[in-house]
C-alpha cells in the first residue's frame, strides 16, 4: 500500500443531504468488487420508518458486518450529539476498526467525513493511516468543504460534485480504475 511520500489522490463525493453520496458509494464499492478490487472502510445508510429518517447504521464494506450509528436524540441513548442526531460511541469504535482493517484493501470507502471528524473525534484517529492509502473515496458534505480543505491542507484530492449529474460518478469510476 502506498507509504507517507507516496500520497495518491483523494475522491471526494460531495453533495446537498439527500443527493445520493452513499448511494454512489455503495454502488461504486459493489462495481469494483465485481471486477476483483476488494474494498474497505465504512459506508453509513440512513434508516427510515415512514419515509423519515430515524438514523442511520454503518457498515463495514470488507465483512458486509454492520452496527448502529446514529439515531435521533431521544434523551434515553448515550452518544456525542451533533445537531439533531446522536452518534453512538459503538458505531464510532466499530468505524474505527473497520477502517483500519481495510488499510490492506484496494480502495476504502470513508462515508462520511463530518463535523466530528474535522473537530478531531469520531474517525479521526483512523484517518491519518487512510489518507495515507492510494485510493480513497471520502464522503463530505457540501457546507463541509472549505472545513476539509483548511483541515487536511496537505491532501491532494479530487472533487466530484454530484449536483451535476451522473457524468461525475463516471468520471470517479474511471479515475479510481485509471490507477489500477
Amino acid at each position: 500500500m502506498a507509504c507517507q511520500g507516496d500520497r495518491k489522490l483523494i475522491h471526494l463525493v460531495t453533495g446537498t443531504r439527500g443527493e445520493g453520496k452513499t448511494r454512489t458509494c455503495i454502488n461504486l464499492a459493489n462495481k469494483f468488487g465485481e471486477i476483483g478490487l476488494y474494498c474497505g472502510g465504512v459506508i453509513c445508510p440512513g434508516v427510515y420508518d415512514g419515509g423519515e429518517k430515524t438514523g442511520s447504521r454503518i457498515i463495514d464494506v470488507k465483512t458486509r458486518e454492520a452496527s448502529r450509528f446514529s439515531s435521533r436524540k431521544n434523551g434515553g441513548d448515550y452518544g456525542i450529539e451533533v445537531g439533531e442526531w446522536l452518534i453512538h460511541h459503538d458505531g464510532i469504535e466499530f468505524g474505527i476498526q473497520a477502517l483500519k482493517n481495510a488499510l490492506h484493501c484496494h480502495i476504502i470507502f470513508v462515508d462520511e467525513v463530518g463535523p466530528l471528524e474535522l473537530s478531531g473525534r469520531g474517525f479521526s484517529r483512523a484517518l491519518h493511516d487512510v489518507f495515507n492509502h492510494r485510493q480513497v473515496i471520502v464522503v463530505l458534505r457540501d457546507g463541509l468543504r472549505g472545513e476539509f480543505a483548511s483541515k487536511f491542507h496537505y491532501l491532494k484530492f479530487r472533487e466530484y460534485d454530484l449536483s451535476n449529474g451522473v457524468q461525475e460518478i463516471v468520471a470517479i469510476t474511471e479515475r479510481v480504475l485509471n490507477e489500477f
